[in-house]
């Protein structure tokens, strides 16, 4: 349940892996998503609906996700961090904003905005609005911004296509037209409404695009690691959400290699909304 109460074990983040896994805390979308699942009699379309709600686009955070967030303070506030890595979202940068601001060291903890760690592209929760200005919003609340990342995109807006399923990228590609009112400037976000509508329950990007992207970002993790710039005693937070870990914190059978499909993870981590986890599985602890 999102309502679940989140107790932080300050002694096991610090003595755990130098790398904490930080999910995002409630959203307003979160929170109607669990409303509608207490309701007994709600169907269907009523998912379906709420699924599809242009107002609940890449929503922001609940007043209760506010809360989740000040809650972690004192715990965060006593990690020795050197780079949070966050999700191009405006809930995981609301999140990281939220919980780090009063950190001793806020003017010293690098903040990088990656590509990769965005949300499985499905439904209305997961689309982004416009990155410029997601960027431009935000910019102001960290000393250390890095969003260089997105300089390697030839269309910055679309950035999330990039690493989709090849035949669910030149599908949207072939349909996307020109949409001055819409925050990316085009209807791709009305495909993607649509293709969620077709497939529904189905998601639109493969357990294996997910899987991909984690891997790119523990690459840009491990780098970090590798560069020796970060100390032992310092972490390293990476904060996105909810599916997106569950690939990532998969014990699979055996790790994935190539680039065949994956099935569904059946053995994961669930991560509450606002919980930290030391990634003991991928950054172990040198001994």
């Amino acid at each position: 349940m999102e309502s679940e109460e989140v107790i932080y074990d300050i002694e096991k983040l610090k003595s755990g892996s130098q790398v904490i896994l930080l999910r995002h805390a409630q959203t307003v979308f979160n929170k109607a998503s669990q409303a509608l699942e207490d309701i007994p009699s709600s169907t269907e379309e009523d998912e379906k609906i709420l699924k599809t709600s242009k107002e609940l686009r890449d929503s922001t955070l609940s007043p209760d996700g506010i809360s989740q967030c000040e809650k972690a303070q004192p715990a965060a506030n006593l990690l020795n961090i050197h780079t949070i890595f966050v999700s191009p979202y405006r809930r995981a940068l609301q999140t990281v904003h939220n919980i780090f601001k009063d950190h001793p060291a806020i003017n010293d903890i690098r903040v990088v905005v990656l590509p990769c760690l965005r949300e499985f592209l499905n439904c209305t929760h997961d689309v982004p609005v416009n990155i410029d200005d997601v960027i431009s919003e935000y910019k102001d609340f960290f000393p250390n911004f890095d969003t260089s990342a997105f300089d390697e995109f030839e269309d910055r807006l679309h950035y999330f296509l990039e690493d989709l399923d090849e035949d669910k990228r030149e599908y949207i590609l072939d349909k996307k037209e020109e949409k001055e009112a819409d925050p990316l400037k085009s209807n791709v976000f009305d495909i993607i409404m649509e293709m969620f509508l077709d497939t529904f329950p189905v998601a639109n990007e493969s357990v294996r695009s997910i899987y991909n992207r984690g891997q790119k970002a523990r690459q840009v993790v491990q780098e970090l690691l590798d560069s020796g710039v970060v100390e032992p005693d310092q972490k390293v937070i990476v904060c996105a959400h909810s599916t997106l870990f569950k690939v990532w914190t998969n014990k699979w059978e055996k790790e994935p290699e190539g680039n065949d499909p994956l099935p569904k993870p059946d053995n994961f981590t669930w991560l509450k909304n606002c919980e930290f986890m030391n990634d003991d599985h991928y950054f172990p602890i040198k001994k």
